[in-house]
Order: C-alpha cells, then structure tokens, then sequence
C-alpha cells in the first residue's frame, strides 16, 4: 500500500468535498450541534465577492455549477478530480505495474488540473467574472485551495515514484 497515494487521495477529497477546514470544533446540545470558531476557505480562487471551488462557484451568495458557467471549466475541475481520486483508490492499493500506471495517471489528471487553473482560469476570466485577466494577475488571487492543490500534486508525483512494484 502506498502512504504517499493514500495522503493525496485524502487531500483530493478534501479539496472536492469541503467549503472549508474547521478548526476549533465545539459540541453543544443546542441546534446546530457542531460549532466552529474557526474555519479555514479552501476555495481555489477569490476575487471579489466571487470563489471559485473544484465543483462550482460562489457569486455573490449564489451558488453555480461549472457547466452553467463554463462547459470547459466543469469538464477539468468537476469530472476530471473525481477521476484523479478513483485511479488513485485503485492505484495505491495494487503493488505491481498496474497500479504504478494509475498512480502516473493519477499525477498526470492532477498535473492538468492544476495547469488548467493556472492558464485556463485566465483565458476564461471574461466569461466566469466579467472582467479579463492577465497571466500574472491570477497570482494576486490565490487562496488556500489552490497551495494544497499543489501540495496534492506533488505528493501524487512522490507517490508515482514510489510506488512499490511486487
């Protein structure tokens, strides 16, 4: 089994499935039973009252899916990760040349993923915000989803290359 496959499944999940890490959880027997005094974004992008997540948008309060924005958009954050996440579930539990294809696969959709935001979110700026960005303005607009996301690939690449062959 490999650890590097399993921690880079957990943080595709993380980064598909959750708004947000909480942190400082209390319980009460009062509605709503979880409190959290601190919570983490993991959206990938913000820029104004606009956050971007793997499974859609937030504009203004409102809540879009991709293909209602952007048919391109959707195809490589909302069908490609959860891809990534079931050849990585199938990659780090086989230890022969099957599953060291997987887990390349698995490195190889999160490497385009994480390209595809880079460049692509700026090529379709226009049509998601409203306004057209530069290459180098997205950087200014970074939030946390986007540094785990690159901390996923890498530990997808680690993980490619350390995978056990039986």
């Amino acid at each position: 089994m490999n650890k590097f496959g399993f921690i880079s499944l957990l943080l595709t999940f993380v980064l598909y499935f959750l708004q947000f890490i909480p942190m400082g959880i209390s319980f009460q027997f009062e509605t709503p039973f979880i409190i959290t005094l601190v919570k983490i974004p993991i959206h990938i992008f913000a820029y104004e009252n606009n956050e971007i997540f793997f499974w859609g948008i937030i504009a203004n309060g409102n809540f879009q899916f991709w293909f209602n924005i952007n048919i391109l958009t959707g195809i490589f954050l909302l069908i490609l990760t959860p891809l990534a996440a079931v050849l990585n579930i199938f990659g780090f539990c086989k230890e022969n040349k099957t599953g060291k294809k997987l887990m390349n696969a698995n490195f190889v959709i999160l490497l385009i993923i994480f390209l595809y935001i880079i460049i692509g979110i700026p090529i379709y700026s226009e049509e998601i915000f409203g306004i057209q960005f530069g290459y180098f303005d997205i950087f200014l607009y970074l939030n946390y989803g986007f540094f785990i996301l690159l901390i996923n690939v890498i530990i997808a690449g680690i993980a490619y290359f350390t995978h056990p062959i039986k």
